[in-house]
């Protein structure tokens, strides 16, 4: 491979007591509770994985992050090279910033009461797995995608393409 691939993954962590994962799969139906973006180089270098988990948005070794969740599905991505330099700008632009269980509480709530929009969004100040994912993508109304609304997104392109 002489050029960084991008891939959409979508995950559940390993930890058995994950209740709010269990929740979100049963709400939505789906083996995966989280999505991030793997950014890979080539064989020998480590592909870092950019999601927002625990307290924040960050960049993390594969290796290590697999220790923790497991990945379910991953979905290669076609990009240009200044469309994967803008993905990992991007990303670098969004590290540290904080997870925001307000917004995660939010998404679930739309979901229950089949709301069109996060009555709790935070926009690009903080961010939860499909939200940081979605906006990387540019995906319409990134603030209420679950990981199960991105899935369907880029699987319903993929068979269009």
């Amino acid at each position: 491979m002489n050029a960084t691939q991008v891939q959409v993954g979508f995950s559940r962590p390993r930890a058995r007591w994950a209740l709010l994962s269990a929740l979100i799969r049963a709400i939505d139906g789906v083996p995966f509770s989280h999505t991030y973006l793997r950014f890979s180089i080539n064989a020998e270098v480590p592909a870092l994985i950019c999601e927002a988990r625990g307290l924040t948005v960050h960049l993390q070794g594969e290796e290590s992050w697999c220790k923790i969740e497991e990945p379910i599905h991953i979905i290669d991505l076609e990009l240009s090279k200044d469309r994967v330099i803008a993905l990992a700008t991007f990303c670098i632009q969004q590290l540290q910033k904080p997870y925001s269980i307000r917004e995660l509480l939010g998404a679930g709530l739309a979901r229950v009461l089949r709301l069109k929009n996060n009555p709790f969004k935070a926009g690009t100040s903080a961010f939860i797995c499909s939200s940081l994912v979605a906006r990387a993508l540019g995906l319409e109304n990134p603030d209420s995608l679950h990981p199960s609304d991105i899935w369907n997104l880029l699987q319903q392109s993929e068979r269009n393409d």
